[in-house]
């Protein structure tokens, strides 16, 4: 097996938690400001959690957190995974911003569990083209919910081919938590104008 079982772990949360906050907005139980806040609680949970291991947060973090990050910043991933949404609900229209949400939730997270099982690499040879075909299928059906299957395929494809390539600005990796929902949202408003 080539992924850990921390991995399908997170990668499952990461899909469960997604798609429930992208639910939670679209039928109005969250808004706009709900997502700030989300980011604020979690930048202050995470800023003591360095000075303070706290056992609940502590107990989750081990649990799902990847030893890399434990080193540096745990829980880093989070908090970009929440940036990400609430850049997505601010800068978009509503139906294409849960359409970027769903495809955080589900693309980003299919690429992480079906990738390590691929054989032909993709641009960036830590990534595999079998990882990045069955995260836009998985986000383009996530996200036809929302938008036209044609939009959200469109917006799924180029967000899973410039996640794929590893983008660093001044040597530091941007995150694809980040990377997915904001191209994603961009290329389904640009579709829109056409």
């Amino acid at each position: 097996m080539r992924i850990s079982k921390t991995e399908i772990k997170r990668q499952s949360f990461h899909i469960i938690v997604g798609t429930a906050l992208a639910l939670l907005f679209s039928y109005g139980y969250m808004t706009q400001l709900h997502f700030v806040a989300l980011l604020g609680a979690l930048v202050l949970v995470f800023f003591v959690y360095l000075f303070f291991k706290m056992p609940v947060i502590h107990q989750f973090i081990f649990y799902m957190g990847r030893r890399k990050e434990m080193s540096y910043f745990p829980g880093l991933g989070a908090l970009f995974f929440v940036l990400g949404m609430v850049l997505s609900v601010w800068l978009f229209p509503k139906d294409i911003a849960v359409a970027s949400l769903m495809i955080l939730a589900w693309s980003d997270g299919v690429a992480s569990l079906a990738g390590p099982y691929g054989k032909i690499a993709y641009i960036n040879p830590k990534k595999t083209w079998e990882g990045i075909i069955a995260a836009i299928v998985f986000g383009a059906i996530a996200a036809s919910f929302f938008v036209s299957f044609w939009a959200a395929l469109a917006g799924a494809t180029v967000a899973m081919l410039i996640e794929g390539l590893d983008i660093t600005i001044k040597n530091w990796k941007v995150d694809d938590n980040v990377i997915v929902p904001v191209v994603a949202g961009v290329v389904m408003v640009l579709l829109g104008m056409i």
